[in-house]
């Protein structure tokens, strides 16, 4: 009988270690993993997903996990939104403003507060939205059919280009030229200028404003300039967000960076591309921003905006160590230890009582 109590206490005291091992593990947290939504195209699917595991095997044992799920387009990411809200989203500056203005982004001061907001100079920025790269005004061009059309490849400038939309869609009766987003085309034209626009207050009076407004206008209206409906390369030409070269192009088709209007003096970020955290019941604001920390290092943001077809917006100097990751490696040791207490009573008082 004495063996039997002596074999029931080493097993007691078995499970009990296996449960200090398991609730002190860095991979042993509990907690459901942080989820991070996207719409495929704006970033390498790739390359996040790698940056991601890398991420979940090292960092996020120490807070949480970090989950990746891509949507479509646009329309699909808003139907999701409709019943659902992730903690994290990857998606431009123009919808974390439309969604800051919702109130429904939180707002922190994070170890990249201070280079993203000298970077970009736009509101919010580092206060509820973190740059991961920019995007660009890229032309990708069919070579093959310019030159069956007997048109050059290349031009000068951004009204060359639209001229020459004109003249062909004159002649032929099909749209030269398509844009996947006039906003970014515009934006980044007004900012090769040396000018700004703001969307929500539009300065309609401004020479430059109408200068490109005019130009992209009066070539949609002849038919050479057409919305961005098809896949590269079913027009001769296409100017698209640098994003569209990320994922690889067909041999048909050449990249360059869009012409600069007449007087432009360089080529400028049509939109940013950042990360944003939302408000959720289930939400850790520590493991969140630990993530944020982590993937704007220098090497991480660099990969990411590379292989997305981004420029990167700054090289951050990065610690190996957040102080912000450090902190919430602290926390989730403190309440590790907290449960593995209160696991320890209940243990020893079912033993007690079980024995005697």
């Amino acid at each position: 009988m004495k063996k039997w109590r002596l074999a029931a206490a080493a097993a007691l005291i078995a499970a009990f270690a296996i449960c200090l091992f398991l609730m002190l593990s860095p991979g042993s947290s509990s907690a459901q993993p942080l989820r991070l939504w996207y719409i495929s195209g704006d970033c390498s699917d790739k390359a996040l997903a790698s940056l991601v595991s890398d991420y979940n095997r090292r960092g996020g044992k120490q807070a949480r996990p970090v989950a990746v799920q891509s949507f479509e387009d646009e329309a699909a990411l808003g139907a999701a939104f409709e019943t659902d809200m992730p903690d994290l989203l990857l998606c431009s500056h123009a919808k974390a403003v439309q969604l800051d203005s919702r109130a429904v982004l939180a707002k922190f001061e994070t170890d990249t507060d201070i280079w993203t907001r000298d970077v970009s100079g736009l509101e919010g920025v580092g206060e509820y939205f973190f740059p991961l790269g920019a995007r660009v005004t890229v032309l990708l061009t069919n070579t093959a059919k310019c030159e069956a059309a007997g048109l050059p490849a290349s031009w000068d400038s951004l009204e060359a280009l639209l001229d020459t939309a004109q003249d062909y869609a004159a002649s032929s009766g099909a749209a030269f030229l398509a844009a996947d987003s006039y906003a970014a085309v515009f934006r980044g034209a007004l900012l090769s200028l040396g000018a700004d626009f703001n969307p929500s207050a539009p300065d309609a009076k401004s020479e430059d404003y109408a200068k490109i407004y005019n130009a992209l206008a009066q070539c949609a209206y002849n038919g050479g300039l057409s919305a961005a409906e098809s896949l590269p390369g079913d027009l001769p030409c296409m100017l698209a967000q640098s994003t569209a070269v990320g994922g690889g192009l067909p041999s048909s088709l050449s990249a360059s960076l869009a012409p600069l209007p007449e007087g432009g003096s360089d080529m400028r970020p049509a939109e940013l591309l950042g990360i944003a955290v939302l408000h959720n019941e289930n939400r850790n604001s520590d493991a969140a921003i630990a993530f944020i920390d982590w993937l704007c290092g220098r090497e991480r943001l660099s990969k990411l905006a590379l292989d997305s077809g981004l420029v990167p917006v700054s090289e951050p100097d990065s610690a190996s160590d957040s102080r912000i990751l450090t902190a919430a490696q602290s926390r989730n040791l403190t309440r590790n230890f907290a449960g593995l207490l209160n696991y320890s009573v209940d243990l020893c008082y079912t033993a007690i009582t079980y024995f005697y």
